[in-house]
């Protein structure tokens, strides 16, 4: 496996619609199903509500009935490169990490189902500065520092801000990439022989992910102009600088202790209250439920145990949704350690060596 990934490439650039994924993971619900038939399901689904698509803020992206399934099988991509359907021999299947986001697709939340609810903002976007963190990050800062300029400008600087993006990276990343990261600026650099057109299938799709999420605004569409929200401009501004390099990035490190907490406070109105403000008491009760219910929903029937990472995604954006309290996922992993010594508790969490991961275990 690399040690750097270059991002989300399987798309091109009708791939707009985070909608689309929602409706994707609905189809799956708890089964497989062979690619054809989850693609055929897409396109009628597609089909039936295409009046709701133009009734959408962003019209743009919709999916048509076609003999080879072009634009369907993108999407799919998109949901299998997000990490929220698997494909194995022919077939796909929700995963784990799909199923945390399938916990939140409540038809009522919005009479428009291209209308993201805020639990799945908050999921996708974590999915993708996961996922495509360089690509998405040059996009957001382009719009921060020239803001309601044309889609066609942003595709015109994005080669030269991508290129700044990659040398910050092998400058203040870590030097495990460095050789890979090196590799794809050459590429970039020497390879893109119209770098406009490279873009065409880079920018648009992007913006129009962050409009999906109420991160940027695009007026028209043909995307003049394009500008970041207020929610927008907070998230970027929090994000880890690169050194002094002005750039920006996302690690692991900033995943875990970071986003959930800046991401749920920014997306839900109104007054919250931050995890490590509560009492002890009312942290315990509240785990004892999150954990219970995570457990019920996110388990497979066969198996006494959960992985540990969907199980606190869940539990985050559930305490976000039902309680405006926002959380890390380290906060949670440390309080359940905490809460396990209690016997009243019903959990352990358990390392699995041969499967290098955690799982939360009910105890019996």
């Amino acid at each position: 496996m690399p040690a750097y990934s270059i991002g989300i490439t399987d798309i091109n650039t009708q791939v707009r619609r985070l909608g689309y994924i929602s409706a994707i993971l609905r189809a799956l619900n708890e089964f497989a199903l062979s690619e054809a038939a989850l693609l055929n399901r897409l396109e009628h689904w597609s089909v039936r509500n295409a009046s709701a698509l133009q009734l959408y803020r962003y019209s743009q992206g919709q999916i048509r009935i076609t003999r080879g399934h072009t634009a369907s099988r993108r999407y799919l991509d998109l949901a299998v490169s997000l990490g929220l359907v698997g494909r194995m021999a022919g077939a796909c299947r929700i995963t784990r990490f799909g199923k945390v986001v399938q916990q939140f697709l409540s038809p009522a939340r919005s009479s428009n189902p291209f209308e993201l609810g805020l639990p799945e903002r908050v999921l996708y976007l974590y999915w993708l500065l996961s996922n495509d963190s360089d690509r998405l990050i040059v996009v957001l800062s382009m719009l921060d520092e020239m803001p309601n300029m044309s889609l066609n400008y942003y595709q015109r600087q994005f080669q030269e801000r991508y290129i700044e993006q990659l040398n910050a990276r092998r400058t203040f990343g870590r030097a495990s990439e460095r050789s890979e990261i090196l590799a794809v600026r050459e590429r970039v650099k020497h390879l893109w022989k119209s770098p406009e057109r490279y873009a065409e299938s880079i920018v648009p799709p992007r913006l129009n992910w962050l409009a999906d999420l109420d991160l940027a605004t695009i007026v028209d569409a043909c995307g003049t102009p394009v500008a970041l929200t207020r929610k927008g401009t907070r998230l970027f501004r929090h994000l880890p600088s690169l050194g002094n390099s002005g750039s920006r990035t996302v690690t692991d490190h900033w995943l875990l202790r970071h986003f959930f907490g800046l991401a749920c406070s920014t997306e839900y109105t109104g007054d919250g209250t931050h995890w490590s403000e509560t009492d002890w008491n009312s942290r315990l009760l509240a785990l004892t439920h999150g954990v219970n219910d995570a457990y019920f929903k996110l388990r497979r029937k066969d198996v006494p145990a959960v992985s540990l990472m969907p199980a606190l995604q869940f539990m985050v954006v559930q305490l976000a949704d039902s309680s405006h309290t926002w959380a890390n996922l380290d906060q949670l992993r440390h309080d359940i350690d905490r809460g396990a010594s209690s016997p009243a508790f019903g959990y352990d969490i358990r390392f699995s060596q041969r499967e290098n991961e955690a799982y939360l275990v009910k105890r019996v």
